[in-house]
């Protein structure tokens, strides 16, 4: 089996032509990206609205049964992509390393020049991304556990959820 981590071992152990080596860690890198994941299915969005009742009292034990689900597929595909955002921020960390160390310029000025704007606006964008996805997560958490602190102050346990 292929590991990424090789061709890096293999860049720190030798000596190249900078250029090249930046080259060669971008492809090691973009190889373990698509590997990531291999043979594990991945998320697919939850189809459904959930719909948020003024009084979550008035609500059959069904219907909380559907809501719980929906929220957990939700809370499902919504971590699946901050895991992703997340690995996009590490890869860009890293990359951005590698070009900031072949820069020819002074210390200061990279971060006006083209690649360091670049990798400025590409790791904001990617961190704003994780951070919404991690405030979406915790809402549909904060409603998954107040449908279920419904379910128990009436008694139901999870085996009646959905009975009659």
């Amino acid at each position: 089996m292929y590991d990424a981590t090789d061709d890096l071992d293999k860049l720190l152990a030798q000596p190249e032509d900078p250029r090249e080596a930046v080259e060669r860690a971008a492809r090691a890198l973009t190889t373990a990206r698509m590997g990531i994941g291999k043979g594990l299915p991945l998320p697919e969005p939850v189809q459904g609205e959930i719909e948020w009742p003024e009084d979550l009292t008035l609500i059959a034990p069904e219907q909380i049964g559907r809501m719980l689900g929906l929220l957990a597929g939700h809370t499902a595909y919504a971590e699946s992509e901050l895991a992703a955002a997340e690995v996009q921020v590490m890869l860009l960390e890293y990359q951005e390393g590698l070009e900031r160390a072949l820069f020819q310029g002074d210390r200061g000025e990279w971060e006006t020049s083209p690649q360091g704007r670049h990798y400025g606006v590409a790791l904001l964008q990617w961190r704003a991304r994780a951070r919404l996805l991690r405030g979406l997560i915790r809402g549909y958490e904060s409603r998954y556990a107040a449908l279920s602190r419904e379910l128990t102050r009436r008694g139901i346990g999870w085996g009646q959820v959905g009975k009659g």
